[in-house]
């Protein structure tokens, strides 16, 4: 059973196109992304996947299925890696609401526009409240305390005065390799 599998063509885009110096993509996969890439263009500018649809199959004379193909694989090229659907529609539906903003700014429609206007704050989210933040700077980082059970390992512990030497040892390697010894604290014995 092999558990290694081929990347899948949208997989093997996101790759290009996040490392184009690095990566070639196949001449199947470069007509591919010039599809997907005509495809996010016609979504953003109609919307409607019955209209897309329509253009893709006249434009690259694909069947529908293909072309519904193209639209499903764009959006997961094109819109963000998590919430995929969600992200790349809020992003095409403010582009869609500044255009119908500035539209009616043009025919002085101001009804219009304070619609528009209204409706591209609820979709940024701008009439909620932000999340109360905590204040990063009084956030401490934790102690890491090391603990050593020579009865656990079965170890002979060496006598006080040669761990004292071992330690003083080993700071003084972490001297020479201009590590912080200043934090390093004393080893104690706990019982």
């Amino acid at each position: 059973m092999n558990i290694h599998r081929k990347p899948t063509d949208v997989e093997q885009v996101i790759a290009y196109m996040q490392q184009p110096a690095t990566l070639t993509l196949t001449g199947k996969l470069q007509e591919k992304l010039e599809r997907w890439d005509c495809c996010d263009n016609l979504i953003r500018q109609y919307g409607r996947y019955s209209t897309v649809v329509e253009m893709l199959m006249k434009k690259f004379g694909c069947s529908k299925a293909t072309a519904y193909r193209d639209i499903q694989a764009t959006e997961q090229v094109f819109g963000s890696i998590n919430r995929t659907q969600k992200e790349y529609w809020r992003m095409i539906l403010r582009e869609m609401m500044l255009e119908t903003r500035d539209l009616a700014k043009q025919n002085e429609d101001l009804r219009t526009m304070t619609a528009a206007e209204k409706n591209l704050m609820q979709l940024m989210q701008l009439d909620q409240q932000d999340p109360e933040l905590p204040d990063y700077s009084e956030l401490q980082p934790a102690d890491i305390t090391l603990g050593f059970f020579p009865e656990l390992l079965k170890v002979e512990l060496p006598e006080e005065k040669e761990l004292k030497r071992q330690i003083a040892k080993l700071k003084e390697v972490k001297r020479k390799t201009n590590l912080n010894v200043d934090q390093l604290e004393e080893a104690k014995i706990i019982p």
